[in-house]
């Protein structure tokens, strides 16, 4: 059985429509299980549900799993009017122009276009729904993930060997310029 090494990285990817999941997991040597997800605050509901996907097929290591998540902001975002603010905006510039002599008209783009009068505000999500290509990106990025362990770690296994056979040829250089009784 080869030496599997505990440092690697892996990386997975999902994608359904306008929706793309990318999932990056690297690792480094630990004797715990040491998770630590960085996600989208929205996402971060889902953690425990990441952090058991990654537990049954790791068992050691400090694992950084880094997720991002594109949606289009039409289905993430919904535009919203402060009309108060559109309203004291407008009255204050009309108050200009009075008092400055301007006749020119304030047309709805001047207004929409001054800032915070429109904003796009999140809308609640249905973050269960984005799940499984959160989970499938995931998986490719730990398959990927334990590829590069293993190979390191059959790296790690030559060169142990090699270091070993060379211990061993010295004990026998010594052994025989040594005198036993």
């Amino acid at each position: 059985m080869p030496i599997l090494s505990m440092t690697g990285f892996g990386r997975g990817r999902a994608a359904e429509g306008a929706v793309s999941v990318t999932c990056d997991i690297r690792t480094v040597n630990n004797r715990f299980f040491d998770l630590n997800p960085r996600v989208p605050a929205v996402f971060m509901p889902l953690e425990n549900r990441i952090r058991e996907m990654v537990a049954a097929r790791l068992a050691r290591g400090r694992v950084d799993l880094f997720l991002s998540v594109r949606e289009p902001a039409s289905e993430t975002h919904a535009p919203k009017i402060d009309a108060k603010l559109a309203a004291r905006l407008l009255r204050q510039v009309k108050s200009l122009q009075k008092e400055l002599g301007l006749s020119d008209e304030i047309d709805t783009a001047f207004v929409l276009s001054q800032p915070g009068v429109l904003v796009a505000e999140e809308v609640g999500r249905d973050i269960d729904r984005s799940w499984p290509l959160i989970e499938k990106a995931a998986d490719k990025a730990l398959t990927a993930l334990i590829r590069m362990r293993k190979k390191e770690g059959a790296a790690l296994a030559r060169e142990l060997k090699t270091q070993i056979g060379g211990l061993q040829a010295a004990v026998k250089k010594f052994e025989s310029a040594i005198p036993w009784p």
